[in-house]
């Protein structure tokens, strides 16, 4: 055997870890993880989230791993959102998903991310995904100066 995956548990949660790509001598160079969580309580509600390697190298090295994380109710994945020109992450992106909120339908879903760059690719301003109640705030700009700063802000509440 070359190359074994594995399943472990980890704080309500498994984690199986299986190789994405391998080299021409069967050598693992990247490994995927999907993460499968399960809230408590009397109504269980799962949810999961799979990382793989977002940006390779030209010798096929990962460059960007994203992550998922678990809070007991919500789970992030964590991505790049965009990529310098050598393959840098300038700025990630953090999907926030409850599928706790959803009352089982269907899950509520808010991404953080820049929404605004300069002209040198650095991120001005953030877009912010909160948990209210059982309810996910989403803020976003509504109106930039023409210094990139944020005048006025907008918020809306994401419910099932």
């Amino acid at each position: 055997c070359k190359y074994r995956t594995k399943c472990e548990r980890e704080a309500g949660c498994l984690k199986e870890t299986v190789c994405d790509r391998f080299d021409d001598w069967d050598k693992c160079l990247s490994e995927a993880v999907k993460t499968t969580c399960r809230t408590d309580g009397r109504r269980p509600v799962s949810s999961a989230c799979e990382a793989r390697c977002q940006r390779y190298d030209d010798w096929g090295k990962c460059q960007f791993m994203p992550s998922c994380s678990w809070d007991g109710e919500c789970m992030t994945k964590t991505t790049c959102g965009r990529f310098d020109s050598w393959g840098k992450c300038l700025s990630e992106d953090s999907a926030l998903t409850c599928a706790a909120f959803g009352r089982g339908r269907r899950p509520v879903a808010c991404t953080e991310t820049c929404q605004r760059f300069d002209s040198w690719d650095e991120c001005k301003f953030r877009t912010r995904c909160e948990k209210d109640g059982g309810c996910l705030r989403e803020t976003s700009c509504e109106r930039f100066d023409s210094w990139d700063k944020c005048l006025s802000e907008s918020a809306r509440l994401l419910c099932d």
